[in-house]
């Protein structure tokens, strides 16, 4: 396993343990969670750019990038859900939207053996923007209106996007 591999894989004991301590300790451990999570998001900026400098990036490495990013998203929301006590109903239809635009766009990557989401750059800026909305609301406890319907709408245009010929 190559270094950035293991820093990738690094995400998911990390999103496990988001999960978990949200579960378990609640608002109690608010700031664990911001650490964790910070930690989490870190291995996503710099396990490729490791990736890419070893000469190691590839199909299966983005693969696992992936399926890390899933897993992070499913503990941080877990996270969300026990934490953030007032969700307005735009916010879960527009969450509801882009998880279904993000599940058909698996289903199809699964069918041609391609990564589950690309790594253009419509979808870094979707995760630059979903990640401050996150953290603003576990920091905060609270939904930042602005920021998470331009993540929201950010995230489902990448989600929607033709995935590249190359991907």
């Amino acid at each position: 396993m190559h270094v950035a591999d293991v820093v990738t894989s690094i995400r998911f004991p990390l999103a496990i343990a988001i999960a978990v301590v949200a579960m378990v300790q609640g608002d109690d451990a608010r700031a664990l969670i911001v650490v964790l999570a910070l930690t989490a998001g870190l291995t996503d900026v710099f396990d490729g750019p490791i990736a890419r400098r070893a000469g190691t990036d590839g199909d299966a490495g983005a693969r696992l990038d992936s399926g890390a990013d899933f897993a992070l998203t499913l503990g941080l929301c877990v996270a969300l859900a026990k934490l953030v006590d007032d969700w307005p109903g735009w916010v879960l239809v527009g969450v509801a939207s882009v998880v279904l635009a993000r599940l058909g766009v698996a289903a199809v990557s699964v069918r041609r053996r391609r990564p589950l989401i690309t790594h253009t750059r419509l979808n870094k800026a979707a995760g630059l923007i979903a990640w401050v909305a996150v953290m603003w609301s576990l920091l905060t406890g609270s939904i930042a209106p602005e920021v998470t319907l331009a993540a929201l709408v950010v995230a489902t245009a990448a989600a929607l996007a033709p995935v590249p010929a190359n991907a």
